[in-house]
């Protein structure tokens, strides 16, 4: 780096021109008693920043490129040359025949005959070509029970009939049977309109390819292997319920690899382990062939910001089983959506997954580790891959150390640091300290500042009608927050600098503020490890570099090198970070960003975008922004980058590249149900009768007002907010129970009554039965959801579902709850009954209701029973739409 020297007062800067402080420069002139001259400053000519600038854009873009790199895709040609090798065309052409069945609703011909048809006769196949040194067992299996899904004391009640899953074991076809199982799971029933060539087709044939060259080894595998090709996931995790509590292969299971999806193609990346097993890192570690994963994704996921579950909670929890949770996280803008093709899986997708998923049960199913018994170390652990290269994981334990002792390194190279600049100022060790504490504080506030205007930002582009701007063009993030994060961030050297009086020199100045940064970081870092939050590794990382740069630079006395040769390591010891992290927030945005479209109207993901950009800033750019001191002209550099960048982020959230969706890519999402509503009072009079539209509503822009010119129909949409204190879930049928938080903000639309193809009704069972209890028959189409809402002041004291009694609290109503239950019927379709009993005060009136039971019928897969009414309303919408809908009878009663 060239690097200009400032040797006369005519040449310093401004700041130095100020601070009138003494040259401690051997080679300086004598001064006269009555003048003094300015130190000799080492300041790097401006137009350097532009460079360094473009170099920094080129380093992330390797952390981009390593993000999106996916191996080349094995043809069937190749498979001769590699014949224990997953074959990804053939798995390609496999996964185009699976979603030509369509949408795979649980329910359905295509979910409960067509895919389970598909299944048995490549299973068929593959047992035609098996080695015989396995055999193969297969079962389809159907499936009752219930379970609680939830935190108590609220959450939902999953109740299920007839769930099918189809299974396949294999053992060796000679000696004794292992005892132990390591079980592989994935799911082929789908969504409402979605064929789900991601969630989770692909998943489901790489356990195909997986199960057919497992088969065709000559080696026996050390333990058993189940495939489990789950039939009801879609739905509230109910068939790996009935599998994992009730199939007699469940039983010494020790081991689990879930197939998910949260997104379509990519790279499946590892967001679930364990729990408390380092030996399953240690074996993802070694036998997976493309690492991808981070503990960071398992807190973010655990603890709530990821609108989705997987099966691996329900083995987890019900089984006591651990394992490792996968899903593809990549273009989450079409998961659950009709657009969730083949078409948009790239071809390295099915190697990246394949190669994984083959050498991770090869190698899991000869481990010792899953021998039953086996003596395995546990503990919390933190894991992360680097670059997709390795994956490192330690225990919490080691984190602990590590991190104390990193803690204690760096704040003896900061002292040694400051020892050196003090020694060769010629001013007290106590002045550096001095100074090093009112830069801390100076650097405390610029990151609030920072993180003060992004907010600021994010409630304007809101208030201007530009909520999700940087929706389908993630670069515009870079400009809409992290140029102002950086715009906050800069201020404070740059005012620091230039108005106060300096007692070192401006390359130590620099030095104290990166110092700072490093101290502020290893602090945030203890707190997060003593508060046993494992996503810390991130500043780990940075940490680390930073010991080992400025290290060097303090051992070898660079500190004062007049030619500020410092900064050449300094810079060298952030490539390798920097790459990290452009490669950690292209896995971010191109992952939460796409969950804004389904959080719903008050999700609090936009605050949480804000804080990962001014965090993913932060750790990009803390070591770099401070260096704007050692610029000439630094007020240009300033205003000319960070200024011109944050300005350039304004200007595209005003024009039509900051509107959010796009068609077939990045189409906004709706939940709409043609609704038929029947109100029964006591004695089963009607109270009310109507019919409509119910719009859930999605994201933030999910309201009439959005569409109205796209849609006429959106003129007569009514807000159901008053409805909701006089209704229980503001009158509207629910799909699941997590819809409750946003029924609120959902919208009516008066429109003529559907058909419905089953009758939707619940009818009170009087004969023999206790005088106390309330017994019923429901029936209805496959999916149904029940609201049970005693009256305030009765409870349900015991019923029929299952031992627990969650509730739910009732939106607008803060003095009654409801009890939810989502009922699923697969292969065979019947009418269910149900009972409870109720604890009722004496003195209750026998014309007050004691409760109040609502029957949501949800006819998820009759589109050839929408009226032409409802396709024309449909078809309405733009094309950067996705329009899930159906059918709904629903029906409230009143009982005493």
């Amino acid at each position: 780096m060239e690097v200009q020297p400032r040797t006369s007062a005519e040449d310093v800067p401004d700041f130095a021109q100020k601070s009138n402080i003494q040259t401690s420069d051997n080679e300086a002139n004598e001064e006269t008693e009555e003048k003094v001259k300015p130190r000799r400053e080492i300041l790097i000519p401006f137009w350097v920043s532009p460079i360094v600038l473009g170099i920094g854009i080129l380093m992330f873009y390797a952390g981009t490129v390593a993000f999106h790199s996916l191996p080349a895709m094995k043809t069937l040609a190749e498979e001769r040359d590699y014949p224990d090798d997953f074959i990804g065309e053939r798995a390609k052409y496999l996964l185009d025949e699976f979603t030509k069945i369509g949408q795979k609703v649980v329910g359905s011909e295509e979910n409960e005959v067509l895919a389970v048809d598909f299944l048995l006769r490549e299973i068929e196949a593959i047992d035609q070509s098996r080695h015989h040194a396995h055999q193969i067992e297969l079962d389809v299996s159907t499936h009752d029970g219930g379970f609680f899904l939830g935190s108590l004391p609220t959450g939902a009640i999953a109740y299920y009939h007839e769930l099918q899953n189809v299974i396949v074991r294999v053992k060796p076809s000679s000696g004794p049977t292992p005892a132990a199982t390591l079980l592989v799971n994935s799911h082929f029933d789908t969504v409402p309109t979605s064929p789900g060539a991601s969630d989770a087709g692909i998943m489901i044939i790489v356990m195909l390819e997986t199960l057919r060259k497992i088969v065709r080894s000559p080696q026996a595998m050390r333990h058993n292997i189940v495939f489990l090709f789950n039939g009801a996931e879609e739905i509230g995790l109910k068939a790996a319920h009935g599998f994992i509590t009730g199939h007699p292969w469940r039983h010494n299971i020790t081991a689990l690899i879930n197939l998910e999806a949260t997104g379509s193609g990519g790279k499946e990346i590892l967001f679930q382990a364990g729990p408390g097993a380092p030996w399953l890192l240690n074996l993802y570690a070694k036998y997976a062939k493309h690492p991808y994963g981070a503990a960071m994704g398992e807190e973010l996921f655990q603890g709530g910001f990821v609108p989705s579950d997987t099966d691996f909670r329900i083995f987890r929890d019900f089984g006591g089983v651990q394992g490792l949770d996968t899903a593809f996280p990549y273009n989450g803008y079409v998961y659950h959506t009709k657009y969730d093709s083949i078409d948009v899986i790239p071809d390295g997708t099915y190697q990246h997954t394949g190669d994984n998923v083959l050498s991770l049960v090869k190698g899991m199913a000869n481990s010792p580790e899953l021998d039953v018994g086996a003596d395995l170390s546990t503990g919390s652990v933190i894991f992360f891959d680097f670059m997709g290269w390795f994956m490192i994981s330690y225990t919490e334990v080691v984190a602990i150390i590590v991190n104390s002792l990193l803690t204690i390194l760096l704040i003896v190279i900061v002292g040694f640091s400051i020892y050196l600049m003090t020694k060769a100022e010629k001013v007290p060790f106590t002045t550096g300290l001095l100074e090093l504490g009112k830069i801390c504080a100076v650097h405390i506030l610029s990151i609030i500042l920072g993180i003060g205007l992004c907010l600021l930002l994010m409630v304007i582009y809101k208030a201007v009608g530009r909520a999700l701007g940087f929706y389908s063009e993630l670069w515009l993030l870079y400009g809409i927050y992290f140029s102002p994060f950086y715009l906050g961030l800069a201020l404070g050297p740059c005012l620091y600098f230039t108005f106060r009086k300096l007692p070192l020199r401006i390359n130590h100045e620099v030095q104290l503020f990166l110092h700072a940064h490093a101290l502020l970081l290893a602090l945030i870092m203890i707190i997060m490890t003593g508060l046993r939050i494992r996503s810390a590794y991130l500043l780990t990382v940075l940490v680390i570099f930073y010991c080992a740069s400025s290290g060097i630079s303090a051992v070898f006395r660079l500190v004062n090198h007049r030619h500020i040769g410092w900064i050449y390591f300094h810079i060298l010891g952030l490539v390798l970070p920097f790459i990290f992290f452009a490669y950690l927030c292209t896995i971010a945005f191109t992952t939460f960003v796409p969950m804004n479209g389904r959080a719903g109207p008050q999700s609090d993901l936009d605050i949480l975008l804000v804080v990962f950009s001014c965090a993913m800033a932060l750790f990009l750019g803390g070591f770099i922004v401070p260096l704007i001191g050692l610029c000439t002209r630094r007020w240009w550099v300033y205003g000319l980058i960070f200024g011109l960048f944050s300005v350039l982020g304004i200007i595209l959230l005003a024009t039509p590249i900051g509107f959010p969706y796009r068609a077939d890519t990045n189409p906004q999402r709706y939940w709409i149900f043609h609704t038929d509503r029947v109100f029964y009072e006591l004695n089963n009079n009607v109270r009310k009768t109507d019919a409509g539209y119910m719009l859930l509503p999605m994201d933030s822009n999910s309201y009439p007002d959005f569409l109205k010119d796209y849609v006429p129909e959106m003129e007569s949409a009514v807000a159901v907010e008053e409805d909701c204190t006089e209704e229980i879930f503001c009158g509207l049928p629910l799909y699941r129970v997590g819809m409750a938080r946003d029924v609120p903000h959902s919208h009516w639309i008066p429109a003529s009554p559907p058909h419905l193809n089953h009758s939707v009704t619940l009818t009170r069972i009087t004969n023999q039965i206790p005088a106390e209890r309330m017994a019923f028959q429901v029936e209805g189409p496959s999916r149904i959801t029940l609201y049970i809402a005693p009256a305030p002041g009765i409870v349900i004291k015991n019923w029929s579902f299952i031992p627990e009694i969650p509730q739910v609290g009732i939106p607008k109503m803060p003095n009654r709850r409801a009890h939810f239950i989502v009922r699923t019927a697969g292969k065979v379709l019947r009418p269910f009954s149900f009972w409870f009993d109720l604890e009722t005060p004496d003195n209750w009136s026998p014309d007050t209701p004691k409760v109040t039971i609502a029957v949501s019928g949800h006819f998820t897969h009759y589109d050839n029973e929408k009226t032409p009414e409802f396709r024309r309303f449909i078809d309405s919408f733009p094309d950067w739409t996705d329009v899930t809908a159906w059918i709904v009878g629903y029906r409230v009663y009143e009982f005493n």
